[in-house]
């Protein structure tokens, strides 16, 4: 319980994104996830060293690589933002880091429980935030935990969708929805799915979009299906599956076709912007990859380092906006303009350094089942284009347990075929020697996974 306590303290402190500002010019954020990884190394220290170098290496050869771009490419006015930059990715990366191991200690249907209730928690406080018995608490628990987003954009949510768009305790209603894509991925791996978990999940999705408002529960629904069929598709026992057996899995196709059937009306005026070259889709998606492939031209070795002087490039970014008839508010401030964690990773790096920065990120993410790590990539693919930050402690949090509960999934699997290949009518001979040995599937069998 000790542990599902740090892991619920790790997703507070990344929902909350509460901060805490010790110099002006270094200020920690998501300080609740920095407390949670120093409570959580004494539990996961006899598992770390239990890891090669040679298993382990691509992790630390990023981060130097990072802070060598970074340093070289760092300008003289702009040191002070590099070398911030450049300290909150080592930070965020220790975070994810003891997260991962965290999440490996878990068993997985202790996870899948607690992601479940953390779901049912975040849904419900969306809903009572949108019926109003929680609207006023929850604006004065942001106004607490992010003062510094100060989210007020009621008036352009109602002509777009039609209410107030509830955010559940977080910096803003993008970011609920993040966290619920988050929560829903480390459920579908790792429970053990049946027609009323399916269905359960399918309705709390249909909860959040009417609360929370967000296109990205379009991609939630979709990044589930596409879970769901592949471990239906990659189970062993799959063509041992009777016909009867198929109607839960046409009956939640169907319910998530008649979700997203729903949700069309919801997001029409928001599909009308996005055709007219605004809303945030255009500050996450069309704007930043046009930018970036700009960029790589004049920068073809490395970018401007981790943040670096990102904030001259506010000009450069506002022309290519103009030059293809995207719309940039003026008020909005460089890391909103370029809301994108993988054209922000072809900025920081550049064209050699991006390539070789992602090839240590997808060595250290390596799986020993080709088709889960294929999923498992459009899934980090989807976390990498919902926000910006790519420094932060979001998007590492995101990417490790993900590849915790991905290589747990995995293990769990091998067990159970070691289980099914072992002799049900073995002879007893009375010693311990006679008994088949099989895996068990431990933080360490996860690592290897």
């Amino acid at each position: 319980m000790y542990d599902v306590a740090l892991f619920i303290l790790f997703v507070a402190g990344v929902h909350t994104a509460l901060p805490l500002y010790w110099w002006t010019e270094f200020p920690v954020p998501y300080i609740a996830c920095g407390v949670a990884m120093i409570l959580t190394v004494p539990r996961i220290v006899p598992e770390m060293r239990r890891i090669k170098w040679r298993e382990s290496w691509a992790v630390p050869a990023y981060l130097i690589v990072a802070v060598v771009i970074t340093l070289v490419a760092a300008q003289r006015q702009y040191l002070v933002y590099s070398l911030r930059g450049v300290g909150q990715l080592v930070y965020s990366v220790a975070i994810a880091v003891s997260l991962y191991w965290l999440v490996v200690k878990i068993p997985r249907a202790r996870l899948a429980s607690v992601c479940l209730v953390l779901l049912l928690f975040l849904t419900a406080a969306a809903a009572l935030e949108a019926l109003g018995p929680l609207k006023n608490i929850v604006d004065t628990a942001v106004g607490w935990l992010s003062p510094d987003w100060n989210y007020s954009l009621d008036e352009r949510d109602i002509m777009m969708t039609g209410a107030v768009r509830s955010k559940a305790f977080a910096p803003e209603p993008s970011i609920a929805a993040g966290n619920i894509l988050w929560l829903s991925m480390l459920f579908l791996w790792s429970a053990r799915l049946g027609a009323f978990q399916t269905t359960l999940w399918m309705m709390l999705m249909a909860v959040g979009i009417w609360a929370i408002r967000s296109p990205l529960f379009l991609l939630t629904l979709v990044c589930g299906f596409v879970l769901l069929a592949a471990r239906r598709w990659a189970d062993p026992t799959w063509r041992k599956l009777s016909s009867w057996r198929m109607v839960p899995v046409l009956l939640a196709i169907l319910l998530n076709v008649a979700v997203l059937a729903s949700a069309f009306s919801i997001f029409y005026e928001r599909a009308i912007s996005i055709g007219e070259g605004e809303g945030s889709f255009i500050m996450r998606i069309t704007g930043p990859f046009y930018y970036s492939v700009q960029f790589l031209r004049t920068h073809p070795v490395m970018g401007v380092g981790v943040v670096g002087d990102l904030r001259s490039l506010t000009g450069e970014i506002a022309k290519a906006y103009d030059a293809q008839g995207l719309y940039m508010r003026a008020e909005d401030s460089i890391e909103k303009s370029v809301s994108n964690r993988f054209a922000l990773h072809l900025i920081y790096f550049g064209g050699l350094g991006s390539v070789v920065t992602l090839a240590l990120l997808m060595k250290a993410s390596r799986l020993g089942h080709r088709f889960f790590w294929w999923v498992m990539f459009m899934q980090m693919a989807c976390f990498m284009m919902i926000g910006g930050g790519y420094n932060s402690a979001p998007m590492w949090c995101q990417f490790a347990s993900l590849l915790a509960v991905v290589r747990l999934k995995l293990a769990a699997d091998r067990e159970e075929i070691a289980r099914a290949m072992r002799p049900r009518a073995a002879p007893r001979t009375g010693g311990a020697a006679s008994r088949p040995m099989v895996p068990v599937a431990g933080p360490r069998a996860a690592f290897r996974a």
